[in-house]
């Protein structure tokens, strides 16, 4: 697909997202399951895994999958190239009997030019609330958060509030935080934060950013269930 078809495309999905108000949306409880996904890729191949944690906190299982690569990277369409295989591994792992009450991806939700990025992409396709929380930024936010954990600064489009670089611990770079499906911004920040309990980065993400890395690598990865080849979604 060129790029004034993807750009066709990702309009007309981006009217699917829902993002509702503070009060109306999701809210995380400690019972609620979490599914927080990474990708990393080789030449032929993305490495995926997905991490299953309770929302208080406790670690449930593990999953390793990897599929060929069949989308080239094209800027501000990256959803369709990491999308797909993020769905299927998320549709893998339902199929052995988990079910997701909160999806949070290392990426993009709103915070993206095109108010579109892979969070909102697997946020409609799976219908699971989702958070998108990235280590850099795509849009520059309006300015420096101040130093204390949990100071943010908005991330601005067209004078809409999408996102929040949030700082997570005292004085650490923030990382970046939108809503990418049924979720509100507040809440999605709430979520991240309260996530990130020791490190800049939120504990699952961790998990499974190390976890991709090492199985993208062929090195062993501790208490990883490895499903093998995974089916991507067909977009």
């Amino acid at each position: 697909m060129n790029r004034a078809g993807l750009e066709l495309l990702q309009e007309k999905l981006a009217q699917k997202v829902l993002i509702p108000t503070r009060k109306e949306g999701f809210h995380p409880e400690e019972k609620h399951i979490l599914f927080t996904l990474d990708i990393q890729y080789t030449e032929k191949y993305s490495y995926i895994a997905l991490d299953i944690s309770c929302y208080s906190g406790k670690e449930i299982a593990l999953f390793l999958g990897k599929s060929e690569i069949s989308a080239e990277y094209v800027p501000q369409f990256f959803c369709f190239r990491e999308g797909p295989p993020l769905i299927g591994m998320i549709e893998a792992v339902r199929a052995k009997g988990y079910t997701p009450d909160l999806i949070l991806i290392d990426g993009h939700g709103l915070a993206h030019p095109r108010k579109f990025g892979v969070a909102c992409y697997v946020g409609i396709e799976v219908d699971v609330p989702t958070i998108g929380c990235a280590k850099r930024h795509l849009i520059q936010p309006s300015y420096t958060p101040d130093l204390p954990r949990g100071s943010v600064s908005p991330i601005e489009n067209e004078r809409k509030v999408l996102g929040y670089a949030l700082r997570t611990q005292d004085g650490v770079n923030p990382v970046f935080v939108s809503p990418g499906h049924k979720i509100s911004l507040e809440n999605a920040a709430a979520a991240v934060l309260s996530l990130a309990s020791v490190y800049r980065l939120p504990e699952p993400i961790r998990r499974a950013d190390q976890a991709a890395r090492l199985y993208a690598k062929g090195e062993p990865v501790i208490n990883g269930i490895d499903l093998g080849t995974i089916l991507p979604h067909k977009i």
